[in-house]
């Protein structure tokens, strides 16, 4: 049975606290609704989430961006779940995020949204 919109954005909601909470050990900070900063240096490192409008899942995007740089907008230029979400993904592991109305579910989202950025972003960050 498919959730409607009010309890899937709210389900949402929670995940994204719950990420907040578990990637701060890794220095990030939430300053936008699904985005998620460190600064290092001249240099501000970037988690951002986007959940799909099809279905309760997400997909994460990293980046980086110069403190200095005039855009007004934050560029998506690194790399992206979605090579890691499909079977046969890029390490060889399977990355799911979806969420649904069980919290057991919402925790190994979580859990796998973390485990991604210390496996991906982590290392892509460090070079």
């Amino acid at each position: 049975m498919a959730m409607d919109r009010a309890t899937e954005r709210h389900l949402k909601g929670r995940v994204l606290r719950r990420f907040a909470r578990e990637i701060a050990a890794l220095g990030f900070r939430r300053t936008k609704p699904s985005f998620f900063t460190r600064p290092k240096d001249l240099l501000v490192q970037f988690i951002h989430l986007h959940k799909y409008t099809f279905a309760p899942e997400f997909r994460a995007h990293f980046g980086i961006r110069a403190v200095a740089d005039p855009f007004s907008a934050v560029a998506l230029n690194g790399p992206n779940s979605h090579p890691y979400q499909c079977k046969g993904g890029v390490t060889g592991r399977k990355y799911t995020f979806v969420f649904s109305e069980s919290d057991e579910t919402n925790v190994h989202c979580v859990a796998e949204l973390v485990a991604f950025c210390r496996d991906v972003a982590e290392p892509w960050f460090q070079s």
